[in-house]
């Protein structure tokens, strides 16, 4: 996996203008993409930096080798934040646990927090969540297939 060529392809695939990248000192694909695109506002932020509501909405936020290096409930709270708060379109990407302070975490776990696995290569993975196409709406829950249809959104209980 190229993740030079991945972010640009995943600012193209939202249409993004703003970006939030967390990482863990400067990630030079996304610099290299601030001097390509001035039109993209890109606000960096250290990981340990706390994530604040504050800080607004972005179209599309990254985090770039960070998850493994917190604690499970640290990680699972930043990307809850960033999909809650920060971003309608979360991308965390994984590089290979080079030490063992690193904790590993499974594609089981990233799916938990709604984030796809959507490629993987040379030990570096890439999870995207994007509320877009994360819960289809279903067919069934639809007022045809009620017992009584006239009812549908009509009473709570």
């Amino acid at each position: 996996m190229d993740m030079n060529a991945d972010i640009p392809s995943l600012l193209q695939r939202t249409s993004a203008n703003s970006l939030l990248c967390i990482g863990t000192g400067e990630v030079p694909a996304v610099t290299r993409l601030g001097q390509t695109s001035p039109d993209i506002a890109i606000t960096t932020l250290h990981y340990e930096t706390p994530l604040d509501r504050s800080l607004g909405r972005f179209d599309l936020a990254l985090a770039v080798d960070v998850v493994g290096r917190m604690s499970k409930s640290d990680g699972t709270r930043l990307i809850a934040n960033l999909r809650n708060f920060h971003s309608n379109t979360v991308a965390v990407i994984m590089a290979a646990a080079e030490d063992s302070a690193q904790t590993a975490w499974s594609d089981t776990e990233f799916v938990a927090l709604g984030l796809l696995p959507t490629r993987s290569g040379d030990g570096t993975r890439l999870y995207v969540y994007d509320i877009a196409t994360y819960n289809d709406s279903r067919v069934w829950n639809s007022p045809r297939h009620w017992a009584h249809p006239e009812n549908f959104r009509k009473y709570r209980w």
